[in-house]
């Protein structure tokens, strides 16, 4: 049915939505889809509302917080990793370097807590260091002074 994101697959009715646009930068799924198991369709459909909602939710005040840990940049999803950890109390460390008194530290504030999954995984340290090459840098160096580049270059016509 339209705008109820059900389906049903057999005797189980199934929550299935794509992700809108706007929010592709805080989910890293472009489909949500899993089973309600209900068969009966009123049950359904109030469960699908409840969970759009509270989805809808969660995704407006991830990007209200600016969190953009599914970004398509390596270098801005380490940033907002880093500042997800720093906006659970924590220094921005990564899995390995945690010990295990810190990692209990950081589980006790995700279960009292209401992140996401990717701002769990960026609590919990499981996303990785950068390492760029000499050309990673160069390339994020002009990408930094294009602008000044291309003022100074008009200038001198």
């Amino acid at each position: 049915m339209w705008g109820t994101h059900l389906k049903q697959k057999g005797r189980w009715w199934h929550y299935y939505r794509a992700v809108p646009r706007e929010f592709h930068d805080v989910e890293r799924k472009r489909l949500i889809s899993f089973a309600l198991k209900t068969g009966d369709f009123v049950e359904a459909r109030r469960r699908a509302a409840e969970i759009s909602a509270q989805i809808e939710q969660d995704w407006r005040d991830t990007k209200a917080r600016g969190v953009s840990l599914c970004a398509q940049d390596a270098a801005e999803r380490y940033r907002a990793a880093c500042q997800a950890q720093r906006n659970a109390g924590f220094e921005p460390r990564t899995a390995i370097d945690l010990s295990d008194a810190e990692l209990l530290d950081r589980l006790r504030v995700l279960i009292n807590g209401h992140e996401t999954t990717p701002e769990q995984k960026a609590v919990l340290g499981l996303i990785e260091e950068l390492n760029f090459s000499l050309g990673d840098a160069f390339d994020r160096f002009w990408d930094y002074i294009k602008d000044e580049w291309t003022l100074l270059m008009i200038g001198k016509s």
